[in-house]
């Protein structure tokens, strides 16, 4: 990955045709490291990220506050591969676009012979459509709280976190509710003794009440946790920022930035497949200090030029082992 500020001249000519071949590219890829990791059924993990800059004309205010621009992502959980990338401005509703890039990547794993399994989001993708599509799937999603009655739940369990460590202070239930123009579906329902602010006499207290809908088969405490394991795409979203220069936008250009895009989540998705074919799963950094950062020179021996590296035998045999992991890609 070059640096942005070494290749904006050159995304600057870019066009939508070169969005949609980088995007395609991104998925090929993502695709390619499924079938190699012989996964069959997969988790997909929806969630948007902002950039936050003051281009002018091209960054807006988004709910946050701030001027930003805005990336809609989906990853594969058991592959940590970014499967759906889309660039937008940052006034653009976070719950806008999750239906289509649900299709879309439904459609893309379909074609590979590949089975959505599962479906993981946040209060954004509670919408009719997206349940509605997500029947012959298992759908996991934070619902919002208005609509519904917790008052009905008369059964409450101490809830745990996936080690069977219990959580302080919390919870959990289960109830049925409906959407218009939904069949009714499952909440697993959490919730947190509070207590007020002001100091009172008898010290009362209230409860903070935390919801997810889903139509799995699994116990209230096993959706609890499950879906918290969606939290593992954000770190997934950090790497793709801290690693693959996407803190800052190299242009002003809006189809520029999006190719940009996609470009780091290509590579990001060509290091998962290496990962996966070497076996070493590091960040950039040290990979770069694994791999390039060997002191050499280069020597005439007998007629021949020869790399001569500083490094012990084990290190030699990992070097190679590597390349020829490398060359069966």
């Amino acid at each position: 990955m070059p640096h942005t500020s070494r290749i904006g001249s050159f995304l600057a000519k870019q066009n939508i045709r070169q969005i949609d071949g980088t995007h395609s590219l991104l998925q090929n890829i993502a695709i390619k490291t499924i079938k190699k990791s012989g996964v069959t059924e997969v988790t997909f993990d929806a969630d948007a990220t902002f950039i936050e800059t003051d281009k002018q004309d091209l960054s807006k205010t988004c709910y946050k506050g701030f001027k930003a621009l805005q990336i809609l992502y989906g990853f594969i959980a058991e592959t940590q591969s970014c499967i759906y990338s889309e660039f937008r401005n940052g006034n653009i509703s976070p719950a806008s676009g999750l239906y289509g890039q649900l299709i879309n990547v439904d459609n893309i794993l379909s074609e590979n012979g590949i089975k959505l399994k599962n479906y993981r989001a946040d209060a954004a993708s509670y919408q009719a459509n997206i349940i509605n599509y997500c029947k012959d799937k298992t759908f996991f999603i934070r619902a919002k709280n208005y609509g519904i009655d917790y008052s009905v739940i008369d059964k409450w369990e101490p809830l745990a976190d996936r080690y069977g460590t219990k959580i302080d202070g919390c919870e959990i239930g289960e109830t049925v509710h409906a959407m218009e123009n939904t069949e009714s579906f499952r909440l697993a329902v959490t919730r947190k003794r509070k207590r007020y602010d002001d100091p009172n006499l008898f010290g009362e207290c209230y409860y903070e009440y935390y919801a997810i809908a889903t139509n799995s088969d699994l116990s209230p405490n096993e959706v609890y946790n499950f879906y918290n394991l969606r939290g593992t795409c954000e770190y997934y979203i950090k790497t793709m920022k801290w690693d693959y220069s996407l803190r800052k936008l190299p242009t002003g250009a809006f189809n520029a930035n999006a190719v940009w895009i996609n470009l780091a989540g290509l590579v990001y998705n060509l290091m998962k497949l290496f990962s996966l074919i070497t076996g070493i799963n590091r960040s950039l950094k040290s990979l770069r200090f694994l791999l390039f950062n060997t002191v050499g020179r280069i020597v005439n021996h007998s007629g021949r030029l020869l790399l001569k590296l500083y490094m012990s035998k084990k290190g030699f045999r990992n070097y190679k082992d590597i390349l020829s992991s490398l060359q069966k890609i």
